[in-house]
């Protein structure tokens, strides 16, 4: 059986809500996606838990906007 892809998702902190159903709508598909919002734990290094999820990525998503 094949493993599900890690993804990355990478938005402006103005397309959160994006981001999110995003990010919903790819677990419901047996992927396993990375957001920085569901998955950083309080109190952890923001910049090396980013670092170590693209590492581990085997896609990278971008949210492009207006505001990005």
């Amino acid at each position: 059986m094949p493993k599900s892809p890690n993804i990355f998702i990478c938005y402006a902190k103005e397309d959160i809500d994006a981001a999110i159903r995003l990010y919903s709508d790819l677990r419901q598909f047996k992927s396993k996606p990375w957001l920085d919002k569901e998955c950083i734990n309080p109190g952890k290094n923001w910049e090396l838990e980013i670092y170590k999820a693209i590492e581990k990525s085997d896609h990278f998503i971008v949210l492009l906007s207006s505001n990005s």
